[in-house]
């Protein structure tokens, strides 16, 4: 029981000291952000299967490709978060940002044919933060309240598909998980 107690303690700390994709905010709507993030590198994959088989599957990928899985043998910090969107019926593609102190020709080639190194360009979120595990119904949940507010704000034209962004390792206990439910907006101009 003390282990448990000092692995909740000390997990909090080891998350932090991860980067994570940065951003901006540019507006809050009650629990919703309109944040701006910058141009930066994905690591990403595609992978058939249900939601939470293909998530497992593209985290797997990814995790090996940074593990030293690539021309080179080169070890890649872990960043977060893994990000998980729908591309087709029972198809989602997985991604992760690359650490912001390598550039674009800087990462080496994935060993693994099924993984990419592509260039995001800037884009503007809509945001839900949520805490707890990784269920999809969970997710389903939040994407379908932040996609109501949007739908409910003029301002504001969904221009893309919802992403769902895990910032905690599988080793975090379910309720202590952070995540995210991100749609690319545009705001209309008046």
């Amino acid at each position: 029981m003390h282990r448990l107690l000092l692995l909740m303690l000390i997990l909090p700390g080891i998350a932090s000291a991860v980067e994570k994709l940065p951003y901006s905010v540019l507006d809050s709507l009650g629990e919703i952000e309109l944040r701006q993030y910058p141009a930066h590198n994905l690591v990403v994959t595609q992978v058939k299967g249900g939601f939470n088989a293909a998530g497992s599957e593209g985290f797997r990928r990814l995790v090996t490709y940074i593990f030293g899985s690539n021309a080179g043998d080169r070890k890649i910090a872990m960043t977060a978060p893994i990000m998980q969107s729908s591309v087709a019926a029972d198809q989602y593609q997985l991604s992760l940002f690359m650490p912001s102190q390598i550039a674009l020709g800087e990462l080496p080639d994935p060993a693994d044919s099924r993984v990419k190194i592509v260039r995001a360009p800037a884009s503007t979120m809509a945001v839900l933060a949520y805490k707890g595990g990784w269920a999809e119904k969970k997710y389903l949940k939040n994407e379908r309240a932040l996609l109501s507010a949007l739908r409910r704000t003029p301002a504001l034209k969904i221009v893309g598909d919802p992403i769902w962004a895990r910032y905690n390792s599988p080793i975090v206990p379910g309720f202590l998980r952070s995540n995210e439910v991100l749609i690319p907006v545009s705001r209309i101009k008046d």
